[in-house]
């Protein structure tokens, strides 16, 4: 619009042919110089604005790339930091699974507090039977599975493996259908795997899974069956065993237990 302003005298003076002064020339001259600056002014301006942006965009530019290099050398050493944790504790945490599975299903606090009251509630109901009639010990026939129960796990805990097994039988043979069949039997398998007789050992978990497999022992039996199949070098018969505890009692610990077990396999 501007140039437009400028040039009109320019068009004037084409129009009006040869008959301009030397006023006139003078006032173009200065025009022109005039719109000259404006125009130069306008560049430097826009020069200026430009230069200020790509100023600003580099400032932004090199933050940012600071800031990935932080965070990429944060990520490398939180990466080195669990691989060194990962390969310090994995051993550890291995073997505390394992005996935390081995409280839990095998003589946990619960399990043990119900058996010492069953035994309990036993002995108080003979005692109840023997002094309801004096002298008649006839419906006495001996302590009741909790206490033999009891008497085989003391046993047991005192290191006295045969003598704590031949109880632990005892009990399955008089009370078939104990309700602790299932924990009675895996502490069979216990005593051997004390006395380092892992084949009888592992035979009695395998029992567990067949005939109590519902049975919270199950899937720590069915586990301790793969492992030993690791010892073994029968891997893909193992591999079958793990991937079962996972799949059939995926709530249990002993299938987090196989998970991590699973990993360490080698590929088929």
């Amino acid at each position: 619009m501007r140039a437009r302003i400028v040039l009109a005298p320019v068009v004037a003076l084409l129009t009006a042919g040869c008959l301009a002064s030397k006023g006139d020339i003078q006032l173009l001259q200065d025009n022109l110089t005039s719109m000259r600056a404006q125009q130069g002014q306008q560049l430097t301006t826009q020069e200026q604005a430009r230069a200020r942006d790509d100023s600003l965009m580099r400032v932004r530019l090199d933050s940012a790339i600071v800031a990935i290099r932080v965070l990429n050398d944060s990520l490398r050493s939180l990466s080195q930091r669990a691989a060194t944790y990962q390969a310090n504790s994995s051993q550890s945490i291995y073997e505390v699974g394992q005996q935390l599975i081995t409280l839990q299903n095998r003589a946990g606090i619960s399990q043990r507090q119900i058996q010492d009251l069953a035994a309990q509630l036993e002995t108080q109901r003979e005692r109840m039977v023997g002094d309801s009639v004096p002298g008649d010990t006839s419906k006495v026939s001996g302590p009741g599975p909790a206490q033999m129960f009891t008497a085989a796990r003391d046993q047991y805990n005192n290191g006295a493996y045969p003598t704590a097994r031949m109880a632990f039988n005892a009990l399955l043979q008089q009370f078939p259908d104990y309700l602790g069949a299932s924990l009675t039997t895996s502490y069979i398998a216990e005593t051997y795997e004390k006395e380092g007789n892992a084949a009888a050992a592992d035979s009695v978990d395998q029992l567990v899974v067949q005939k109590y497999p519902q049975s919270p022992e199950a899937p720590t039996a069915l586990y301790k069956h793969g492992l030993w199949l690791i010892s073994q070098g029968k891997i893909a018969d193992a591999r079958a065993a793990l991937e079962r505890v996972v799949r059939v009692y995926p709530a249990s610990d002993a299938a987090g237990l196989a998970t991590d077990r699973l990993s360490k396999l080698p590929t088929p």
